[in-house]
């Protein structure tokens, strides 16, 4: 059978651990005044708690005698401050953090069984956005990008493969296996599209089964017109991360079998 029938609408992961949502923009003028007019939503809609970290801006300038010598040279360009959210509100409860800086906001998700999906976090990455824009006209988005790690560990390579359906060729043997690394970058192209994934998938020795790890970052460092025409920041932000989302799944059905997406199906009552 075919795995098109296998949707996010219609498919829970077992495996999927972490989820980052970034977006990176030109600076805010005045990044207190724009958190100002966001404090009453997040805290009435979103989240229960609020505190400010600093964090260096780094600048790293690498030359052929850094790397000969093995050091990087490290200035700290800046002080830049983050507001930062946690004890999300959104059902199902799930561990969560909203960060927001002058140049980036970013939500990163803990998942565990209950997880439910990225459509809220999607559109509350999008409100925040677009707020920000709202506040400071001069703002444009740069980077637009979703992270997703799945993974989990297995007593043998039979039990690997009943998962996964793309390995690496040399994780044939189980008396003979060595750790094992795969990079691979996608260029997802046509009409609309015009993301970049960066996948990586490990499989690695964990005492005496393995732990594999499928790490997809996915992404736009320029936004696509065809995208925001005709729409406000809002939706088309959220255009972007769904599409991104919808990507990232595509690809995520091509690494495992057919039998595992099977056991996590949700089949309707006229199903």
């Amino acid at each position: 059978m075919s795995k098109t029938r296998f949707t996010r609408e219609n498919f829970h992961s077992s495996l999927l651990k972490n989820v980052i949502i970034r977006v990176d923009y030109s600076e805010v003028s005045n990044l207190d005044g724009a958190v100002g007019d966001l404090n009453g939503l997040l805290n009435a809609d979103y989240f229960g708690n609020k505190h400010i970290q600093q964090a260096n801006k780094v600048n790293m300038t690498l030359s052929k005698e850094n790397i000969d010598e093995g050091t990087i040279p490290v200035s700290l360009s800046s002080i830049q401050k983050i507001h930062s959210y946690t004890s999300c509100k959104l059902e199902p409860k799930q561990k969560v953090q909203l960060d927001i800086s002058s140049t980036f906001s970013c939500i990163s998700i803990h998942c565990d069984d209950n997880y439910g999906g990225l459509d809220d976090y999607i559109a509350l990455m999008s409100k925040v956005v677009s707020k920000i824009q709202e506040y400071d006209s001069f703002v444009q988005i740069g980077r637009v990008g979703i992270r997703k790690v799945d993974g989990d560990d297995f007593d043998t390579l039979e039990q690997v493969k009943e998962v996964f359906s793309r390995i690496d060729e040399s994780a044939d043997e189980q008396e003979n296996f060595k750790s094992c690394q795969r990079n691979k970058t996608y260029l997802l192209l046509n009409e609309e599209d015009d993301m970049q994934v960066n996948l990586t998938q490990s499989i690695i020795m964990n005492g005496s089964g393995f732990r594999v790890i499928l790490d997809m970052d996915g992404y736009w460092n320029e936004v696509p017109n065809v995208l925001l025409d005709g729409v406000s920041n809002e939706e088309g932000l959220k255009n972007i991360l769904n599409k991104i989302n919808e990507n990232l799944f595509g690809l995520f059905k091509e690494y495992v079998s057919e039998a595992f997406l099977e056991k996590g199906f949700i089949r309707h009552n006229n199903e």
